[in-house]
């Protein structure tokens, strides 16, 4: 397996607690998506905002609740791109241990409100920020 190319720590709020003590399972995937949008500022110099793109799926695999954390570190990676879709991997880590794990997959959308064309120069990028094989199809 690869490995990670990218790990931002994010912040946990008081607010993210639920009344057990556990951040809410949701907030798995707003980890995910600030990872996400720190992969297209860090790496593709774009802000995810200025994109038109919809998250067509994703899932993930809960391993243990996240309590008593003031941080997560999302390790996050493109694992393959598409005519029109990248799909990422990432885990959601607190205190050093992998607490979820899951996958995302963002199309890109055009003016036509139809999917667009991954550009060439995103694709050239993501495969030299991976150095590790990143399929297409």
């Amino acid at each position: 397996m690869a490995e990670f190319t990218l790990a931002p720590e994010i912040d946990v709020r008081f607010r993210d607690f639920d009344v057990m003590g556990q951040v809410h399972n949701t907030l798995v995937f707003i980890f995910a998506e600030e990872a996400r949008t720190r992969y297209y500022q860090e790496v593709l110099d774009v802000s995810l905002e200025e994109t038109n793109s919809a998250i067509v799926h994703q899932q993930a695999d809960y391993v243990k609740p996240i309590t008593k954390v003031e941080t997560v570190v999302v390790p996050y990676r493109i694992t393959h791109i598409g005519k029109s879709s990248i799909t990422s991997e990432f885990e959601v880590r607190a205190n050093n241990e992998v607490v979820a794990n899951g996958e995302t997959v963002h199309v890109l959308i055009g003016q036509d409100e139809r999917p667009a064309e991954i550009p060439t120069g995103w694709k050239e990028t993501i495969r030299t920020f991976e150095a590790a094989e990143v399929t297409s199809g």
